[in-house]
């Protein structure tokens, strides 16, 4: 099986964890009871290292039965039959996907929903799609 890692998008990462943080202080802003400070800085903890766990465990693997599998965090596991992608192409799209960052290529199959996924190596990706699948079309760069 092999592993592509998932390109981290610090131009996502950073404004989430920003605004998570914006959120915690308005209890202590706005004058909250020690309880509920304290309550909403466990919640944004825990929501904050589960984004945390999902934008640097993502990955896409190839296995032996042609399948791309897509896997974010320990929770969301995908797989899709490579012989059913018909074209890549590259998209800075903000649809919501398995890509923790905006340098996205987007997985088509006829008349199924795209994928959007985010690997590092993106030219390496599509070559290893196209040794199994070589009428995709792709532009990646």
């Amino acid at each position: 099986m092999k592993e592509f890692k998932s390109k981290v998008g610090y131009e996502i990462l950073i404004p989430t964890l920003l605004l998570l943080i914006v959120i915690m202080l308005l209890p202590i802003i706005n004058g909250a009871p020690l309880a509920a400070i304290i309550t909403m800085v466990v919640i944004i903890l825990v929501i904050a290292a589960f984004i945390l766990h999902l934008f640097f465990q993502t990955s896409y693997f190839i296995n032996e039965r042609d399948e791309l599998l897509i896997k974010a965090g320990s929770i969301f596991k995908s797989p899709v039959n490579i012989s059913t992608i018909e074209s890549v192409t590259k998209t800075r799209s903000p649809t919501s996907s398995p890509a923790p960052s905006m340098d996205r290529l987007k997985l088509t199959f006829g008349k199924s929903d795209p994928v959007i996924i985010s690997p590092k190596d993106k030219i390496g990706f599509v070559r290893e799609l196209r040794k199994i699948n070589p009428s995709i079309k792709s532009k990646p760069e």
